[in-house]
């Protein structure tokens, strides 16, 4: 019933996108805006915006890609998000069934888990503007990525907790998603301010392609691993593996990124 009831909710929502109708405005810059040191024909006046060139899905894909992988801020936040992805599937997996075979607790109280989570989601979207302009833009994404990703190794305490590990399991996924949450709003925000307005959308295209590409992989791989080592070996190097996706931003320049304007600004390298 819950998987029909989820069926059912996605078919409304892909009637609902069906519904929108949005003129294509997308445009290129003329040869004078360009930023590279391509030869310049000159064609129109400076300001002047001419159609962008047909090349398709692909070729915009493509284009995405480029510019994904040549930004430094974004590259950090794409390798982050492709590893909490991959892991997360196998924690979460290897998570439901610990707790249904290895800890006895009920389809309710699993329930009330992961609503905590959301809770803590709708927290930390709540206080994170207010939070990054006191401490810094990058500092409070690296710190908030630091609490979120590395929460879920809690549950491997959940087993000595006995009795107590539903509450365990609430205070993991509380933490775990304020801290995502806060985390989620400034990544997303720093992705389009570091970005030109006319690849925004392909690049989050190409950025979901990959990031949200590594969720079958890790569910695959996660079952995999609880056949042949059981569900707590898939908890376990899930939550361990989600810790590690820190490592993406904390070893890049995101921490210190001061504001999130400084974004737009060209780095030393040119990107």
């Amino acid at each position: 019933m819950a998987v029909a009831v989820n069926a059912v909710a996605f078919l409304v929502s892909a009637l609902s996108l069906r519904r929108i109708r949005i003129e294509r405005t997308d445009t290129e810059p003329t040869d004078t805006e360009r930023t590279d040191t391509g030869p310049a024909d000159l064609a129109g006046d400076a300001g002047e915006r001419r159609p962008a060139r047909a090349g398709g899905p692909w070729s915009e894909t493509v284009e995405g890609l480029r510019a994904a992988l040549g930004n430094r801020y974004v590259r950090a936040l794409l390798g982050e998000a492709t590893t909490f992805n991959l892991f997360n599937e196998m924690f979460i997996l290897g998570l439901m069934l610990y707790a249904v075979r290895g800890l006895d607790i009920g389809a309710a109280t699993i329930g009330l888990v992961f609503t905590a989570g959301g809770v803590g989601s709708f927290a930390g979207a709540w206080f994170g503007s207010r939070i990054a302009g006191r401490f810094g833009y990058g500092r409070v994404l690296l710190v908030t990525l630091v609490l979120g990703n590395t929460a879920p190794v809690g549950v491997l305490l959940v087993g000595p907790a006995g009795a107590a590990a539903p509450a365990l399991l609430c205070a993991v996924f509380v933490v775990m998603g304020a801290g995502i949450g806060i985390a989620n709003v400034h990544a997303v925000s720093l992705r389009q301010t570091a970005l030109p307005e006319r690849l925004r959308g392909r690049v989050n295209a190409a950025y979901r392609l990959i990031s949200w590409g590594a969720v079958p992989v890790g569910a695959a791989i996660g079952g995999v691993v609880a056949t042949q080592a059981g569900a707590w070996a898939a908890m376990a190097t899930g939550a361990v593996g989600i810790a590690t996706a820190t490592l993406w931003v904390g070893f890049s320049a995101v921490p210190r990124l001061a504001r999130i304007a400084d974004a737009g600004s060209p780095a030393p390298d040119g990107r």
